[in-house]
């Protein structure tokens, strides 16, 4: 794989994680107990792990 193909790739992965968070993000409020949401993430990322 080429460098440029190379860089395109890490930067569509970084925008799809970026939608991701966004979109994670856009169902807490100010409000949300701020431990919940990080269990939350750590869930996730534990779950994505344990699939890749």
């Amino acid at each position: 794989m080429g460098a440029q193909r190379r860089v395109r790739c890490v930067q569509a992965v970084g925008d799809l994680a970026r939608a991701v968070l966004q979109a994670l993000l856009s169902f807490t409020d100010d409000g949300d107990d701020e431990t919940e949401v990080r269990a939350l993430f750590d869930f996730l990322r534990a779950d994505a792990v344990a699939h890749s």
